[in-house]
């Protein structure tokens, strides 16, 4: 009935401060979803994921184990962007993306676009993303 709590503070907004990430604690959850390994809770300050996510609200997500993340809800980490007015690299969006498959079965990112829920802000768009440029941290599951 607990999931771990971690310092870290995603923007939906931009991509947030470079930060040093740390558990806080265990909170106790309400009951009302069975919980997982890899499910922990992260806050969400801004408002480009409103209405799925208000402004300041905590969140319960699962560290991401792989597959297709098409129009799902992320919590992504990327080097390649820093918001010119928050300087920040984490970020919560839906996450679509495009890949450029090779003759020799390898395959590649050719754009990422990750949009928001609120259409007052613009599409994050990453083209050309090499293999840790860009990281999925999570998925989001709910607002907690």
């Amino acid at each position: 009935t607990y999931l771990p709590v971690y310092s870290l503070e995603a923007a939906a907004g931009g991509f947030s401060d470079e930060q040093t990430i740390e558990k806080l604690g265990w909170h106790c959850t309400d009951g009302s979803m069975k919980l997982t390994p890899g499910m922990f809770i992260a806050k969400v300050v801004g408002k480009s994921m409103e209405p799925t996510i208000n402004d300041g609200s905590y969140c319960i997500f699962r560290f991401h184990p792989g597959g297709s993340r098409n129009g799902q809800v992320v919590l992504v980490e990327s080097d390649l962007v820093t918001d010119p007015e928050l300087g920040t690299r984490y970020t919560v969006k839906r996450y679509h993306s495009g890949k450029e498959f090779f003759d020799n079965g390898t395959w590649r990112h050719k754009e990422i676009i990750l949009s928001p829920d609120n259409k007052v802000f613009s599409d994050i768009v990453l083209k050309d993303v090499r293999p840790g440029d860009f990281r999925v941290i999570a998925e989001f599951l709910r607002q907690y």
